[in-house]
């Protein structure tokens, strides 16, 4: 980071004052095409350049703006480094942070218009990785912050712990006003927005301090089918759901995609320290992991904090345009839903009594519009086995419930027996099967109401739900649109409120996302030819692997490896022992500058010690692996495709804030095999209770 005193000399930090709304842009990256890339950084440059405007409204002219801001763009990057080393053992940043690097400099010459807008990024090394710090053109800062995840856990959702404790916890002056007017938007990777979106949220959170989160209006773009289908879904849901629970009570889900936090009300109790809590039940994987942005509302609404939902705000966002990528985002939202609805119902009393802005009849609500997803499936079962009678009057019901029965049935019993590709191929196919039969329903319902006019009940229903849909979208008259993929969205009703409950529910013990899945770049340096491992893959999802060669054993497995015969084990550890004692024995009558306890650093007397005890057995070939180990990890800076930009250390500050915070939180999670066993059979046994509900 800059020196304090070169920042506090920057023209636009006399402009700020503890009223002045910060907005740090939290972003989170993984796998994300170039087009995805260049979107959400052109809406960073556009925001830099509203930020510089208004400051050189004050500072040029003198006149006093009342919407001023300041801000940084931060990106949280998981997996930002090759998981083999080359041929020349380096530490290598991977595709995605080089094509990060490209498109940078895209985006800076698409909103600047200047072929050399911004300059290479400074490159630090950092106890988590590493990060690159681009100075944007109106002099605001986007730094990338390179996750290794061999040496900080990775996953979004503690990416948003990282980024929350470092700008609420180490960066955040501790004052109450300060921390009321710090903001937090988190994005994902892919997300569009212009300034005045940005600037909405934030007018809504200082109009109201007990406002902790506020969401915008998001718009899915993208091609294809499956997109049109969610550009209805959305709208929908966007224009009476979320409208409907501002209005009664508070929105329940601020999306992770593009949504305003304020600081202060994510540093009270039981938020973020309890965000940082690892799964110990089995509903806490569902809970905690597949929906990080609910059950992060969902722990401000039990704190007394309200979100809040801005029409007007709107971001843009890629949608899924595969079916396969579609129910496996659905598959992990769906239970995760679930799975916070039904923790705030539980807590009823606790959240009534502390937030003020949810009632007991709003309460009432929510629980009505659980038991009607519970009866959905069921629901959509009888629907259908009446359109069949409907339009072929000739069949016995009998028959038709058997009809209906069958693909019905063996989408279960797959969720059971065979492999995710499977059920969604076997899916895919009964979807056509059913939009064929509800285009065939449909044609027979505008039949009947041609013939039977106004005095027959299909028809007053029929009027009913596509008018409220018709003047809902007159109502939004720039969404219009929209309501032409309602069509779409009838003939999909049975797959998506039935089959992807069923896939969600059947497939409750996977964890993984299922999106933006590459696969893993083959080894440089040798082949494996031993088996593959039988771990779960869920649980690989965490980093649990038991390949033999995992790469979160490699500070320890190695070492183990290298002495793979009993007696000469033996021999190492007794000669160990010896050292220690003979270590001990000469060191106690130094004076100790530093407590060695879990989380102080060691002294430079211990480590030269325990460095000559080791070198001088010759049996530690694999501890000057270990040293040049260490060595290699800063080696990505020298990586020419990073543009050659400056090398700047990290300040004692921050280097020793990320080595206690990572060393208490963000460990990465270790090979524990017991701990895989216990894990799979909790979700076994909750997997077997729902089979009771299919």
């Amino acid at each position: 980071m800059p020196d304090e005193n070169d920042e506090q000399n920057n023209s636009w930090s006399k402009l700020r004052e503890d009223d002045t709304p910060l907005i740090y842009m939290c972003a989170t990256m993984w796998h994300e095409s170039e087009v995805e890339m260049v979107q959400i950084l052109k809406s960073i440059f556009r925001q830099d350049c509203d930020q510089c405007a208004r400051k050189n409204l004050q500072l040029g002219l003198g006149i006093e703006d009342p919407d001023y801001y300041e801000f940084e763009a931060h990106i949280f990057f998981d997996d930002a480094f090759e998981s083999k080393k080359d041929i020349n053992g380096t530490h290598k940043v991977n595709s995605y942070v080089k094509q990060l690097i490209s498109s940078v400099e895209t985006a800076a010459r698409s909103v600047t218009g200047i072929s050399k807008a911004i300059d290479p990024p400074v490159r630090k090394n950092t106890p988590y990785g590493g990060n690159l710090e681009w100075r944007l053109p109106g002099e605001n800062k986007l730094i990338a912050h390179l996750k290794d995840k061999t040496k900080i856990r990775h996953r979004k959702r503690w990416s948003q712990v990282m980024y929350m404790y470092y700008f609420l916890a180490h960066k955040l002056a501790k004052k109450r006003k300060v921390a009321e007017n710090t903001f937090l938007l988190a994005l994902d990777g892919d997300v569009d927005f212009q300034p005045k979106a940005v600037q909405l949220l934030v007018d809504r959170m200082r109009k109201n301090p007990s406002v902790g989160a506020a969401c915008g209006r998001i718009h899915p773009i993208g091609t294809g089918p499956m997109v049109w289908y969610q550009q209805f879904e959305y709208a929908v849901s966007h224009w009476l759901q979320k409208a409907a629970e501002n209005i009664m009570g508070c929105v329940l889900c601020s999306p992770g995609c593009f949504s305003l936090f304020r600081g202060s009300a994510l540093m009270d109790d039981n938020v973020m320290a309890k965000y940082t809590t690892l799964p110990t039940e089995p509903r806490h994987y569902v809970q905690y992991d597949q929906g990080e942005d609910r059950w992060l509302c969902t722990l401000l609404l039990q704190q007394g904090y309200k979100v809040e939902y801005v029409a007007a705000s709107d971001a843009l966002t890629y949608a899924p345009e595969g079916f396969y990528e579609f129910y496996n985002q659905r598959r992990r939202w769906s239970p995760s839903t679930m799975a916070n609805i039904i923790d705030l119902l539980m807590d009823w009393k606790n959240v009534t009594r502390k937030n003020e802005d949810i009632s007991k009849l709003y309460i009432l609500y929510q629980m009505f519009l659980m038991i009607c997803s519970l009866l959905t499936p069921g629901t959509i079962f009888l629907m259908i086995l009446g359109a069949i009678s409907m339009a072929f009057p000739t069949i016995p019901p009998f028959a038709g419930m058997l009809v209906n029965l069958i693909p019905v049935s063996g989408m279960i019993i797959l969720c059971f027996v065979a492999k995710p590709n499977i059920q969604l191929a076997y899916a895919a196919v009964v979807s056509i099967f059913y939009s064929l039969l509800m285009m065939v329903v449909l044609v027979g319902i505008l039949l009947e109401a041609v013939t039977a006019g106004l005095c027959s009940v299909t028809t007053l229903f029929l009027l009913f739900v596509v008018g409220v849909f018709f003047i809902s979208a007159l109502l939004h008259p720039q969404e219009f649109y929209c309501v032409l993929h309602g069509f779409l969205y009838l003939l999909s009703i049975p797959s998506m409120s039935m089959l992807l409950m069923i896939y969600s529910l059947g497939n409750l013990h996977v964890i993984s996302w299922g999106t933006r899945d590459t696969k893993e770049t083959a080894p440089q340096l040798e082949t494996n030819d031993r088996m593959p491992s039988r771990s779960p893959s869920f649980l690989k999802s965490f980093g649990f692997n038991g390949d033999e060669e995992s790469e979160y054993l490699f500070t320890c497995g190695k070492f183990i490896r290298c002495c793979p015969i009993r007696p000469i084990r033996m021999i190492l550890e007794r000669l160990d022992n010896l050292e220690a004692q003979r270590i001990k024995t000469t060191v106690e009558s130094e004076p100790r500058e530093i407590k060695l306890d879990e989380n102080a650093y060691i002294s430079t007397l211990n480590v030269q010690i325990d460095d000559t005890a080791e070198k001088s057995n010759p049996l530690f070939k694999e501890d000057n692996e270990f040293e040049h180990e260490q060595m290699s990890s800063q080696s990505w800076m020298d990586d020419s495709d990073l543009k050659q930009g400056s090398v700047a250390v990290l300040d004692n500050d921050e280097t020793l804030f990320w080595e206690e915070f990572i060393s208490k939180y963000l460990k990465p999670l270790y090979t524990d095999k017991e701990h895989e066993e216990q894990v799979l059979g909790l979700l076994t046994i909750l997997l077997a209770h729902l089979k009771k509900y299919l």
